[in-house]
């Protein structure tokens, strides 16, 4: 029998983040992947920038950079017809200098899969276990024990389970819990195939504004002849899986590439129903649900994997503290208040989006190039996804709010507590997220010391680090010379004193115990 601190069942983005940042930690694992290959079919695409800034903590985000296209094909081209001259190029991978060091990339889960396994294979080759099921979960006292069969057969003891286990995740349902939310909102269609066009360095996306090809996209997965084309259906539609015959593909691929001529190659095709759910709760004892096995999102925004890496990211500090023996079960229940509540924030949002384009399908439909162009441009607004990305703040959880938080419109930074610490640059050229790491950060002027004497006389409850900063980064901070701002190992920030307090120790007694309360 193996015995592991944490056991990770499921071997997608979510559940491989988390295994990396465990290893990262130094919490001895062990993660559980049916699979023995990688699922080469395209799946979700695009990482936001918070999932970025996760991968650069983790150190894979320049091998994810290199699985990009040539930077001339990174972009988004709105079309009537594949091929032609855009009505608007919408650029991928933009910068987005000053809100963050990283950039977003535009690569499938198939391609973030093959990254992370090979990482993990490469730094932890003896804490993954591929081509294996958890065929039975039981927890009993203080453990729980998984057995497997497959290409290993044995029992695994560990503390806890993080269920990172898809959709139909089977632990989700062996324990009962249910989901809550909307199904039938319709269903995507996903045709992977291969072809020989006379489009050269086709984009990386394009969408139709085009009446006749509304709900379809084309995107091209090697810059040459790899592509998806996606289709939405509505939710009233009874299409299956079944009625996608290869003919009928073939004929879908023609038309929306507007060639006849064409011979596609169909190499997949996939039907997901078109969903908006959540689990309640998202632990059980010593079961974590993560990712997809934890929400079910539309796929609107592209937020899906994005918010299962950003559950990883939660969890994985969460959990490693309660190994460690300083987590309190209000830490541990806090994953559930904090990403539940961002998962129903980005359902809020997929609705918000769909609300949006209502005056761009009007244009569309009158086949007005002009109010199309106008319509898009009022849509490629960087600030309104980023309000969803970089700026959601966790609205109840191990933080101690200065007031009511609500999800902004748009973006803008700020550095209250329950908002992820923004971005910026540090006289050393670094960024502040790189001073970030295995303990919380108490970030402070001048009277740095007598911060670093408090916390100690304070006994310790949590284990900080103390930084001293400048008074350009305290600005950013929004407090003064003898204020602090404790942040996170997730980089969420934790409580603020704006001003030097009168007397430290209390304040931080005082401070650290309403917080180790709060869930």
């Amino acid at each position: 029998m193996q015995k592991k601190a944490i056991t990770i069942i499921g071997g997608g983005p979510t559940g491989m983040t988390a295994a990396l940042l465990l290893h990262k930690r130094g919490i001895p694992f062990l993660l559980i992947e049916k699979e023995k290959k990688v699922d080469t079919r395209p799946r979700a695409r695009g990482l936001n920038l918070r999932s970025m800034e996760i991968f650069q903590e983790i150190g894979v985000a320049e091998a994810l950079y290199e699985e990009q296209l040539p930077e001339e094909q990174r972009h988004i081209d709105w079309v009537t017809r594949f091929g032609e001259a855009p009505i608007y190029r919408q650029p991928l991978a933009r910068s987005m200098e000053p809100y963050s060091s990283m950039r977003t990339v535009m690569i499938t889960q198939a391609q973030v899969e093959a990254v992370l396994r090979s990482e993990l294979l490469n730094r932890c080759p003896d804490s993954v276990i591929f081509g294996a099921s958890c065929i039975q979960i039981e927890e009993r006292e203080d453990k729980v024990y998984c057995a497997l069969e497959g290409s290993s057969k044995e029992v695994i003891e560990s503390d806890y389970v993080i269920a990172a286990d898809g959709h139909n995740s089977q632990i989700r349902e062996k324990f009962g819990i249910k989901m809550t939310g909307y199904e039938g909102l319709g269903k995507l269609v996903n045709i992977t195939f291969t072809v020989k066009s006379d489009v050269k360095s086709p984009p990386q996306l394009t969408l139709f504004a085009n009446p006749f090809l509304l709900g379809r996209y084309l995107q091209c997965i090697d810059g040459k002849e790899r592509f998806v084309l996606g289709m939405q259906l509505a939710p009233s539609s009874e299409e299956s899986l079944d009625n996608f015959t290869d003919e009928r593909c073939i004929n879908l691929i023609r038309e929306t590439m507007d060639r006849k001529e064409v011979d596609p190659k169909v190499i997949d095709v996939s039907v997901w129903p078109i969903e908006a759910k959540i689990a309640n709760p998202y632990c059980l004892g010593r079961i974590f649900l993560a990712g997809d096995a934890a929400h079910k999102l539309p796929p609107t925004g592209g937020l899906g994997m994005n918010c299962g890496i950003q559950d990883a990211h939660n969890l994985a500090w969460k959990l490693a503290a309660a190994v460690e023996g300083w987590a309190t079960g209000e830490l541990l229940f806090s994953y559930f208040s904090e990403r539940g509540l961002a998962a129903e924030s980005h359902i809020d949002y997929g609705s918000k989006t769909s609300s949006r384009f209502k005056p761009l399908l009007d244009a569309i439909t009158s086949l007005d190039k002009e109010a199309i162009k106008k319509q898009i441009e009022a849509l490629d607004d960087p600030g309104f996804l980023l309000a969803q990305d970089i700026g959601l703040p966790y609205r109840q959880g191990f933080f101690l709010p200065e007031r009511a938080l609500t999800v902004p419109e748009s973006y803008v930074p700020c550095a209250e507590p329950g908002h992820l610490l923004p971005h910026f640059q540090l006289e050393s050229g670094k960024a502040v997220q790189d001073l970030i790491g295995k303990k919380f950060l108490l970030l402070t002027g001048s009277k740095s010391e007598m911060w670093r004497q408090g916390i100690d006389r304070a006994g310790k409850p949590l284990p900080i680090q103390v930084q001293e900063m400048p008074q350009s980064s305290l600005d950013q901070l929004g407090i003064s010379d003898g204020g602090a701002t404790l942040v996170r190992p997730d980089g969420y920030i934790a409580w603020r004193a704006k001003e030097c307090p009168a007397d430290i120790v209390t304040t931080l007694q005082e401070t650290l115990l309403k917080l180790l309360q709060q869930a």
